[in-house]
């Protein structure tokens, strides 16, 4: 719960930090906080699969362009989770994990009538991996997402946005979520693990 309490701060602070210079620079403006479910993903390791559960998620985002067609956004998600190693015979060395993406990118839309705007984008940024466990360190790794959706205004100012994304984090070759004395999970070679992320929410439109 404290981990909860700590995100939804995060969340706002970053949401307002964003927003506040804006309005100086651009004549639309869109923050939306969505929740939904993202799912699990894994990688190769040297010791077997490094799984990430899925989970309910939550987040916010920051639009901000000249109009609605092209915008730059700052996106931020958290899911809580379960970190764990599968061998190929049992799933060993199971740990909660806190799962964070921090994303910048660039969004495109098209106008369908009076009310619908379906949308298309993408983002760089980097996932940070809080675990409590002293069997694992925590990790931030670079990631980039594509997402895809539509956006139905309820009035001039506010309306539901629905939205699917895919979420990349990059594992390069090296060892991950090390312990205190050095042992992690070792990736022989550059790859990346997916998850899906399919959210819905209110946005608010502030010309």
């Amino acid at each position: 719960m404290k981990n909860l309490r700590i995100s939804i701060v995060t969340l706002i602070a970053l949401c307002l930090a964003f927003a506040a210079p804006v309005p100086l620079v651009a004549q639309h403006l869109e923050i939306g906080p969505f929740a939904g479910y993202e799912t699990g993903g894994k990688v190769y390791t040297n010791l077997g699969y490094l799984r990430v559960s899925g989970g309910l998620n939550f987040g916010g985002t920051v639009s901000f362009g000249l109009d609605e067609d092209a915008q730059f956004e700052f996106s931020y998600n958290h899911m809580n989770g379960t970190l764990s190693l599968d061998n190929g015979e049992h799933i060993i060395n199971s740990t909660p994990v806190n799962v964070d993406y921090y994303m910048f990118g660039l969004v495109g839309a098209q106008r369908l009538g009076d009310r619908f705007l379906p949308f298309y984008g993408g983002s760089l940024g980097w996932v940070h991996y809080g675990t409590p466990d002293e069997k694992y360190g925590n990790e931030s790794l670079f990631a980039i997402n594509i997402s895809g959706g539509m956006k139905f205004l309820i009035s001039e100012k506010i309306g539901i946005k629905i939205q699917a994304r895919l979420l990349m984090p990059l594992y390069a070759s090296g060892y991950y979520f090390a312990d205190t004395g050095g042992t992690g999970y070792g990736v022989t070679s550059t790859c990346v693990m997916v998850q899906g992320d399919f959210t819905g929410g209110l946005y608010f439109i502030i010309d």
